[in-house]
C-alpha cells in the first residue's frame, strides 16, 4: 500500500485524476507511460517510480500479466556500463539468465534507489535510445531529429487527419500514417 500512497503525494488529487504536467515534471518519450502519471498511477512529477507501480498502471491499461512482467521489470535493470553482447560470459547467463537476456533494456543507473533503498527510475530515463524508446513514433521525432520526447503538434495534427473517414482511426490509417512516417 505504500506504494499507492507515494504516487499521490504530490497533490491533492486521487489516483485517476487527470492532471497536466507542471513545468518541474518530467516525462517519458512514451504517451502511455506519461498518461499513467498525470493520472496518478505513477509519481505525478516523473521521478523515482517503481516497478511495482508500472506493473499496476499497466493493469489499469489491461494489458495481461506475462507481457505486464516482461515490460515493467527489464526495465528496472541497471543500464549496462558496457555492450553486453561482448561483455557477458556463460558463467553470467547461467547464474542471472533474466538479467542476463533482458540487460539491453536496462534503464537505471548503477546503484540507483529511493531514499529507502528500492530500486526506481524516473521517466525521462526511459528516453533511452533503442532499448524502449524507438524511432518512427506517430508523435514525436526520431533520435537523429533532435527532441525525441516532446510531443510535436506537426505529427499530432497529422496523427488525427490520418482517418480516411473523418470519425475514426482504423488500422489501415495507422498503417498508411506509419509507412509515411
Amino acid at each position: 500500500m505504500a506504494n499507492l500512497a507515494r504516487t499521490t503525494r504530490h497533490s491533492s488529487l486521487k489516483r485517476g485524476d487527470y492532471a497536466p504536467p507542471k513545468s518541474t515534471d518530467i516525462r517519458s518519450p512514451c504517451p502511455a507511460i506519461n498518461a499513467l502519471a498525470n493520472h496518478g498511477y505513477l509519481p505525478r512529477d516523473g521521478r523515482n517510480a517503481h516497478a511495482s507501480e508500472v506493473m499496476n498502471g499497466m493493469n489499469e491499461y489491461g494489458l495481461g500479466s506475462f507481457l505486464n512482467y516482461m515490460f515493467s521489470n527489464p526495465i528496472f535493470l541497471e543500464k549496462p556500463q558496457t555492450d553486453p553482447k561482448t561483455t557477458t560470459s556463460w558463467l553470467d547467463i547461467m547464474a542471472h539468465p533474466f538479467a542476463s537476456a533482458f540487460a539491453a533494456f536496462g534503464m537505471r543507473e548503477k546503484g540507483q534507489v529511493d531514499s529507502d533503498g528500492s530500486p526506481c527510475l524516473n521517466l525521462d530515463q526511459l528516453n533511452r535510445h533503442n532499448a524502449v524508446e524507438h524511432d518512427v513514433s506517430l508523435t514525436r521525432l526520431d533520435f537523429a531529429q533532435g527532441d525525441n520526447t516532446s510531443p510535436q503538434a506537426d505529427l499530432i495534427e497529422g496523427l488525427l487527419a490520418a482517418s480516411a473517414n473523418g470519425k475514426t482511426i482504423s488500422l489501415d490509417d495507422f498503417v498508411a500514417l506509419r509507412r509515411k512516417r
